[in-house]
Protein backbone atom coordinates (compact mmCIF):
# COMPACT_ATOMS: atom_id res chain seq x y z
CA UNK A 1 0.00 0.00 0.00
CA UNK A 2 1.40 3.35 -0.97
CA UNK A 3 1.05 6.52 1.03
CA UNK A 4 0.22 9.52 -1.10
CA UNK A 5 0.69 13.22 -0.76
CA UNK A 6 -1.78 14.99 1.50
CA UNK A 7 -4.38 16.70 -0.66
CA UNK A 8 -7.70 18.37 0.14
CA UNK A 9 -10.40 15.72 -0.29
CA UNK A 10 -14.21 15.85 -0.25
CA UNK A 11 -16.14 12.63 0.25
CA UNK A 12 -19.92 12.82 -0.01
CA UNK A 13 -22.16 10.71 2.22
CA UNK A 14 -22.86 8.02 -0.40
CA UNK A 15 -19.22 7.75 -1.50
CA UNK A 16 -16.66 5.20 -0.38
CA UNK A 17 -15.74 1.58 -0.93
CA UNK A 18 -17.86 -0.84 1.13
CA UNK A 19 -16.47 -3.80 3.10
CA UNK A 20 -18.18 -6.37 5.30
CA UNK A 21 -16.12 -7.17 8.41
CA UNK A 22 -17.03 -9.28 11.44
CA UNK A 23 -20.72 -8.42 11.09
CA UNK A 24 -20.12 -4.70 10.50
CA UNK A 25 -20.56 -2.86 7.20
CA UNK A 26 -17.70 -0.40 6.62
CA UNK A 27 -17.63 2.42 4.08
CA UNK A 28 -14.11 3.73 3.59
CA UNK A 29 -13.98 7.53 3.61
CA UNK A 30 -10.32 8.62 3.87
CA UNK A 31 -7.42 6.30 3.14
CA UNK A 32 -3.74 6.60 3.92
CA UNK A 33 -3.27 7.71 0.33
CA UNK A 34 -5.30 10.90 0.92
CA UNK A 35 -3.84 11.66 4.37
CA UNK A 36 -0.19 10.83 3.84
CA UNK A 37 -0.61 7.93 6.28
CA UNK A 38 -1.53 10.21 9.18
CA UNK A 39 -5.13 9.04 9.53
CA UNK A 40 -7.74 6.67 8.16
CA UNK A 41 -11.50 7.23 8.36
CA UNK A 42 -14.52 5.06 7.74
CA UNK A 43 -18.19 4.84 8.56
CA UNK A 44 -19.53 1.69 10.24
CA UNK A 45 -23.03 0.25 10.44
CA UNK A 46 -23.21 -2.17 13.39
CA UNK A 47 -26.30 -4.39 13.68
CA UNK A 48 -28.00 -4.90 17.06
CA UNK A 49 -26.11 -7.32 19.28
CA UNK A 50 -22.84 -6.91 17.36
CA UNK A 51 -19.64 -5.35 18.69
CA UNK A 52 -15.99 -6.09 19.36
CA UNK A 53 -14.54 -7.98 22.33
CA UNK A 54 -12.17 -6.34 24.80
CA UNK A 55 -8.97 -5.51 22.91
CA UNK A 56 -6.06 -3.07 22.94
CA UNK A 57 -4.24 -1.24 20.13
CA UNK A 58 -0.49 -0.71 20.46
CA UNK A 59 -0.01 1.49 17.36
CA UNK A 60 -3.03 3.76 16.89
CA UNK A 61 -5.64 5.85 18.67
CA UNK A 62 -9.32 5.67 17.66
CA UNK A 63 -11.94 8.41 17.65
CA UNK A 64 -15.54 7.30 17.19
CA UNK A 65 -18.60 9.49 16.76
CA UNK A 66 -22.01 7.87 17.13
CA UNK A 67 -24.05 9.29 14.24
CA UNK A 68 -27.42 7.55 14.57
CA UNK A 69 -29.15 4.46 15.91
CA UNK A 70 -29.75 3.53 19.53
CA UNK A 71 -26.82 3.13 21.93
CA UNK A 72 -23.38 1.60 22.20
CA UNK A 73 -22.32 -0.11 25.41
CA UNK A 74 -18.67 1.04 25.66
CA UNK A 75 -15.85 0.04 27.97
CA UNK A 76 -12.59 2.01 28.12
CA UNK A 77 -10.18 0.64 30.72
CA UNK A 78 -12.26 0.08 33.88
CA UNK A 79 -15.06 2.50 32.88
CA UNK A 80 -18.27 1.36 31.18
CA UNK A 81 -20.92 3.72 29.80
CA UNK A 82 -23.62 4.11 27.16
CA UNK A 83 -22.96 6.22 24.08
CA UNK A 84 -26.04 7.65 22.33
CA UNK A 85 -26.08 9.47 18.96
CA UNK A 86 -23.95 12.61 19.10
CA UNK A 87 -21.41 11.06 21.49
CA UNK A 88 -17.71 11.31 20.62
CA UNK A 89 -15.46 8.62 22.07
CA UNK A 90 -11.65 8.66 22.20
CA UNK A 91 -9.90 5.30 22.58
CA UNK A 92 -6.19 6.01 23.23
CA UNK A 93 -3.68 3.34 22.28
CA UNK A 94 -2.58 0.97 25.06
CA UNK A 95 -5.95 1.24 26.88
CA UNK A 96 -8.20 -1.85 26.61
CA UNK A 97 -11.65 -1.17 25.19
CA UNK A 98 -14.72 -2.86 23.75
CA UNK A 99 -18.12 -1.90 22.37
CA UNK A 100 -21.49 -3.51 21.65
CA UNK A 101 -24.65 -2.25 19.94
CA UNK A 102 -27.21 -2.78 22.72
CA UNK A 103 -30.05 -1.17 20.77
CA UNK A 104 -32.76 -2.63 18.58
CA UNK A 105 -31.69 -1.01 15.32
CA UNK A 106 -28.40 -0.64 13.42
CA UNK A 107 -25.96 1.90 14.82
CA UNK A 108 -24.01 4.16 12.45
CA UNK A 109 -20.63 5.53 13.58
CA UNK A 110 -17.75 7.47 12.05
CA UNK A 111 -14.25 6.25 12.97
CA UNK A 112 -10.96 8.12 12.63
CA UNK A 113 -7.76 6.15 13.22
CA UNK A 114 -4.47 7.94 13.98
CA UNK A 115 -2.02 7.05 12.47
CA UNK A 116 -3.79 5.30 9.66
CA UNK A 117 -1.31 3.38 7.50
CA UNK A 118 -0.89 0.20 9.58
CA UNK A 119 -4.58 0.06 10.50
CA UNK A 120 -5.61 0.38 6.87
CA UNK A 121 -3.47 -2.68 6.08
CA UNK A 122 -5.13 -4.51 8.99
CA UNK A 123 -8.64 -3.70 7.68
CA UNK A 124 -7.72 -4.90 4.19
CA UNK A 125 -6.31 -8.17 5.62
CA UNK A 126 -9.40 -8.67 7.79
CA UNK A 127 -11.68 -8.04 4.78
CA UNK A 128 -9.97 -10.89 2.90
CA UNK A 129 -10.99 -13.43 5.58
CA UNK A 130 -14.22 -15.36 5.01
CA UNK A 131 -16.99 -13.91 7.20
CA UNK A 132 -17.31 -17.13 9.21
CA UNK A 133 -13.57 -17.13 10.02
CA UNK A 134 -14.19 -15.09 13.18
CA UNK A 135 -15.08 -18.43 14.79
CA UNK A 136 -11.43 -19.59 14.45
CA UNK A 137 -10.07 -17.73 17.47
CA UNK A 138 -6.39 -18.59 16.98
CA UNK A 139 -6.26 -17.32 13.37
CA UNK A 140 -8.16 -14.16 14.26
CA UNK A 141 -5.93 -13.44 17.27
CA UNK A 142 -2.85 -14.01 15.13
CA UNK A 143 -4.06 -11.56 12.47
CA UNK A 144 -4.89 -8.90 15.06
CA UNK A 145 -1.52 -9.42 16.75
CA UNK A 146 0.35 -9.00 13.45
CA UNK A 147 -0.99 -5.41 13.38
CA UNK A 148 -0.37 -4.55 17.03
CA UNK A 149 -3.87 -5.33 18.32
CA UNK A 150 -4.36 -7.80 21.17
CA UNK A 151 -7.75 -9.42 21.84
CA UNK A 152 -8.17 -9.68 25.62
CA UNK A 153 -11.49 -11.54 25.94
CA UNK A 154 -13.13 -14.54 24.27
CA UNK A 155 -14.42 -14.14 20.71
CA UNK A 156 -18.17 -14.66 20.56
Amino acid sequence: MQIGKKEPTVIHSAQGRKLLLTGHELTLKLTSWETGGESYAYEVVTPPGVGMPLHVHRIEDEIIQVLDGDEFDVQIGDRTFRAAPGTLIYFPRNIPHRFLNVGTKPLRTLWTIIPGASYEKFIEALARLPEDSMTDASDVRQLFSAYGIEILSPLE
